[in-house]
């Protein structure tokens, strides 16, 4: 076995040998039934401050390597300095969900999100537990749905813990994490964090939007002002919602509009909100009558803060 310390911490590596030494009598490994303990300590030199070379092919030439040892639980046996150990149940799985994720993306594309995935990862936890020696831990990172899969796994270098599923598996954990095509920014986000709704108010077929506004542009926005009065009067949707209306374009006999929050705040349910107006009784000036639509429906999503094109939402 080898000893390590950091940089910065060279000069505590004698003494921590010694102390193996002098307390060589102490040491004990456990077989079973069976109790081995050492009596003697022979030391090597010491290590470069170079990661180690574990070149050889060959199981019996890679263990005389220093900090080298023969992987056998990562595809192709091979000498490494850092391998992957065999867990006492399958590599946990997680997942994270980036709304703004293109539905599709080319192989360079995918790749260079995967491996910023990797390295904000890694990063977090360096963050929350200080220093993470090892680049194996996060594995098997696949996109689908806007979803990042991935697994993590203990290696040589450092184990995983329970503490470390408990963190990764907190959503709190994400928030603010991005990761990069090398264009774009993609946040992460709880599916059930929609910031946006988009409504549909159906009216009889008689108000045909299309032709009663093609000849008058004011009147389009009389209607607009109309949607965002109707808004800011209706107690199902809080001032701060109805006062980012927006998207009106009415065509046929169809109003859509938009409303957004803040990414921000997590406290304001959007999927409630949507419900509770699409059952309030909803009156808009047309032509200067108040109409009562036939239907509402709606559909939720991340429209502000994803680089959609305006067609993704009209």
């Amino acid at each position: 076995f080898s000893l390590s310390v950091p940089m910065d911490h060279v000069h505590q590596l004698g003494p921590e040998a010694d102390k193996l030494v002098n307390n060589i009598g102490n040491f004990n490994i456990h077989v079973g039934s069976l109790q081995v303990s050492a009596v003697d300590y022979k030391s090597t030199e010491y290590s470069d401050f170079c990661p180690p070379v574990c070149a050889p092919r060959d199981e019996l030439a890679c263990y005389p390597q220093t900090s080298c040892e023969w992987c056998v639980f990562e595809g192709a046996p091979h000498c490494g300095s850092d391998c992957l150990l065999q867990e006492t149940s399958r590599p946990e799985e997680l997942s994270v969900f980036f709304p703004c994720l293109p539905d599709n993306m080319d192989d360079r594309s995918e790749q260079q999100l995967q491996d910023s995935f990797s390295v904000q990862v890694r990063q977090l936890l360096i963050d929350r537990f200080g220093e993470w020696n090892s680049t194996r831990n996060i594995n098997n990172i696949n996109i689908t749905d806007r979803t990042i899969t991935f697994s993590v796994q203990s290696s040589m270098q450092h184990r995983i813990t329970p503490d470390v599923i408990n963190f990764l598996r907190n959503m709190t954990t994400w928030d603010g994490f991005t990761i990069s095509d090398g264009f774009n920014q993609y946040p992460a986000r709880e599916p059930t964090d929609h910031t946006d709704i988009k409504f549909l108010l159906r009216f009889d077929p008689a108000y045909n939007f299309t032709e009663i506004l093609a000849s008058s542009f004011d009147q389009r926005r009389l209607l607009e002002d109309a949607v965002g009065d109707m808004a800011m009067a209706n107690s199902a949707l809080p001032p701060l919602l109805a006062s980012t209306v927006a998207n009106i374009w009415a065509e046929e006999n169809v109003i859509p509009f938009t409303i957004n929050k803040p990414p921000d705040r997590q406290d304001i349910n959007m999927s409630v909100i949507a419900a509770d107006f699409a059952r309030s009784i909803i009156e808009v000036s047309i032509l200067g009558t108040p109409v009562k639509p036939l239907g509402v429906t709606y559909e939720l999503g991340f429209y502000s803060i994803c680089p959609y094109n305006c067609s993704a939402i009209g």
